[in-house]
């Protein structure tokens, strides 16, 4: 079984000092020659990114992989290239002031967070009781939005 907990848009972190930098919004197509720093093959969030290139035109020139979102700051930071940043979940990467976020007008890129569990299987009270505080607490964030 499933539930979705959220719907988490994802946009692109680039250099504050890269030409886009100053735009609130761009088309993905617009950096198809740019150089990306990504997730590792076979990552969820790596399958979806590489699928919102494909609908944008290109297969994005990925210069280096890393699942740690310091480390994919600093390097953005550097100016050694993009990356695609959920905005919940690496919330912290907006706090860089040497890191611009930009919105990605189109195609429309989001993920959804979902929570599974095996129906069959014996659930101890502990995870039932985590389950249900995780659907309530994510349903009552829709409600307040």
């Amino acid at each position: 079984d499933s539930v979705i907990l959220m719907e988490e848009g994802i946009c692109l972190a680039i250099p504050a000092n890269h030409p886009l930098a100053g735009r609130d919004c761009i088309h993905l197509s617009e950096v198809s020659r740019e150089l990306f720093i990504c997730l590792y093959q076979g990552k969820g969030l790596r399958t979806i990114t590489d699928g919102f290139c494909q609908q944008a035109g290109f297969i994005p020139n990925v210069i280096l992989e890393s699942d740690s979102p310091g480390t994919v700051r600093e390097l953005i930071s550097l100016g050694m290239g993009l990356a695609f940043i959920p905005k919940i979940s690496w919330k912290g990467m907006g706090n860089d002031p040497s890191v611009k976020l930009v919105e990605i007008k189109s195609p429309y890129c989001s993920r959804f967070v979902i929570m599974k569990w095996q129906p069959n299987r014996y659930m101890t009270v502990a995870a039932v009781k985590l389950r249900d505080f995780l659907v309530d607490f994510f349903n009552r964030k829709k409600s307040e939005e």
